[in-house]
């Protein structure tokens, strides 16, 4: 112990401080994450749409996704041409049109489109399917990509082939270069970093937090791993931000590795503007195009016209109570639903609340640098599953993608859904949920946001509330080797106080500790001892493992976090679940 001791006083970014348990109380402040009980409300961003919101959407991120659309949109005669294009995209089923005439439809649609240029000019963001998934083309200029891609590649992708990483289960396609399933903090058995000196870490999940408030489901809870983020300190000064990564990348050794970590620090730099526009946009009331009533069950007649209710009032006012007459009224319903309850006029989003993610200084933040290589034998990528990142022991808040490198690649998006809450409604009333909601029993309550392209020197951010995963993609070239590389951080809540990072762990990789006993002991004299003598040092050396015993556990901690299939119930997975009409 202490032969680790003086080893680990010579290793850069570790910060012998007192470190907590992990736990996780009520009283914490947060920004929403997925792993809420039932997805609750609470979470912000997961309230049913109403069915002409959600052609809007369609419809403006359709717009948006064309060459020059913010010139484009202008013009009369081509706004003309759009609206002939697309009148079938004005429903969400052959039968299921928008409360609203299509002239209300188009000029929410444009009002809309101004507003998000003008946003994209004064962010320097642009809008994805929605203001939460944001992008930038010119965040980092190409200069700054080119010497990135070069660095990255004389460091970590110019070795043996047997040295390389292929992610398990990948087919040989996904090339880890850092990953934090590598290595891993593991609960009982990693050490950290105490006001008392070395313990071995603990994880505690407080019996006190109420099931239907902020209780994290244990589906999504680890009790055996967790990713280890790093500590980024963020200041600003005249407005602009620096990073300064305080504390050791996992799987990225400061010493042999070093001189990526400014670059890695300045695209996380160049992503914090869009950091606090997404941070913004959820510390606040959700954004909805068409508002409506927030009733009860037992105020389900706030959504029908004065005429429906005073009849229904009067027949339940009588003494001679008519049911069939009732039942006759309730049927047409439909025709009833009154219209000025769900507004469809475009207001300019003001958000209240602002972050600034250098008013919380040190930041924790999991790095991952990975390709995906294609090659004539393989030429095309099946995609990935729907998923969020991570699990309630990371509380990943929001992920920043930087597309630095891509070659010989086709047509390539990311794609987003978002899982909602169930509407409330009367029982059994199937009708009027699926006019406003466009909701039918059994529909799975999760909704499809949309799209963004993944193009070179692209930086892409959006919140881990929203599912993702990566569409199918092959090479241009069939003839020709063709890769995508990107550089990932995931950003902890930064109010998360409870998360282990790397300024409390110290590297648990075996064969840095190799690199450190011959620092220590001089190469003259480690020089004269053998190998095995070394090897024996290393390996009585409690903390580390062997990259063979990293995979192994790697295995494990994935087939952990592997999702749930979708199964026709949808099971415990809220992004599955199902909107079941129900007596209540």
């Amino acid at each position: 112990m202490v032969l680790l001791r003086r080893l680990l006083s010579k290793t850069p970014f570790i910060t012998q401080q007192k470190v907590p348990t992990m736990a996780f109380k009520t009283t914490i402040e947060h920004f929403p994450h997925p792993f809420y009980d039932g997805f609750s409300a609470e979470a912000n961003v997961c309230f049913p749409r109403v069915i002409d919101d959600l052609i809007v959407q369609k419809l403006s991120d359709t717009i948006r996704s064309k060459p020059d659309w913010t010139t484009k949109y202008k013009n009369e005669d081509i706004k003309k041409k759009w609206i002939a294009e697309m009148e079938g995209q004005l429903k969400l089923e052959p039968d299921l049109l928008p409360l609203h005439p299509a002239e209300a439809i188009w000029k929410f649609v444009f009002e809309e489109l101004a507003w998000y240029e003008k946003y994209a000019e004064e962010t320097g963001f642009t809008a994805g399917p929605n203001e939460n998934v944001l992008f930038s083309d010119s965040a980092l200029d190409d200069d700054f990509r080119k010497s990135l891609k070069k660095s990255v590649y004389e460091k970590l992708e110019d070795v043996p082939e047997d040295s390389k990483d292929w992610h398990p289960g990948s087919d040989n396609q996904v090339l880890d270069l850092v990953h934090p399933s590598l290595y891993p903090l593991q609960y009982g058995k990693t050490l950290v970093v105490t006001e008392k000196g070395y313990e071995v870490s603990k994880m505690i999940v407080t019996k006190e937090i109420p099931k239907y408030t902020h209780y994290y489901g244990k589906d999504f809870l680890s009790e055996n791993y967790q990713w280890l983020p790093s500590i980024f300190h963020v200041s600003k000064e005249n407005g602009e931000y620096d990073v300064n990564i305080q504390s050791y990348i996992n799987n990225l050794d400061p010493v042999k590795y070093g001189s990526l970590y400014p670059l890695i620090s300045s695209v996380f730099a160049k992503a914090i503007p869009g950091l606090n526009l997404l941070l913004t946009h959820l510390s606040n009331l959700e954004r909805l195009r068409v508002d409506y009533p927030r009733f009860d069950y037992m105020q389900y007649r706030l959504v029908y016209d004065k005429e429906f209710n005073s009849k229904l009032e009067a027949l339940e006012g009588s003494d001679d109570y008519n049911w069939e007459e009732y039942e006759r009224i309730f049927e047409g319903r439909e025709g009833h639903i009154d219209k000025s309850k769900f507004p469809l006029d475009f207001k300019t989003p003001v958000f209240e609340k602002k972050v600034d993610l250098a008013d919380f200084g040190d930041l924790k933040v999991i790095t991952k640098l990975a390709n995906i290589h294609l090659t004539p034998e393989k030429p095309s990528y099946p995609g990935g599953s729907w998923h969020v990142e991570g699990t309630v022991n990371e509380d990943i808040v929001a992920t920043v993608l930087y597309y630095y490198d891509s070659e010989n690649i086709g047509e390539s998006k990311l794609s987003f859904r978002n899982a909602t809450v169930e509407p409330k409604y009367e029982q059994g009333d199937d009708i009027t949920v699926k006019r406003i909601f466009g909701l039918n029993d059994e529909d799975r309550l999760t909704r499809y946001l949309g799209s963004v392209d993944c193009i070179e020197n692209r930086l892409l951010i959006f919140p881990n509330v929203y599912q993702h995963h990566v569409e199918p993609f092959e090479l241009v070239d069939k003839t020709k080797p063709g890769h995508r590389k990107i550089l990932c951080f995931f950003l902890v809540d930064p109010n998360n106080k409870h998360t282990f990072a790397t300024d409390k762990v110290p590297p648990q990789q075996q064969n840095l500790l190799g690199d450190k006993i011959t620092s220590f002991l001089g190469k003259e004299t480690s020089s004269k001892l053998p190998t095995e003598i070394l090897d024996l040092i290393a390996n009585k050396v409690q903390y580390t493992i062997s990259l063979d015993e990293a995979k192994k556990v790697r295995e494990k901690l994935m087939e952990e976090r592997t999702p749930e299939e979708e199964d026709e119930y949808g099971g415990s997975n809220v992004y599955t679940s199902l909107f079941s009409l129900c007596e209540h």
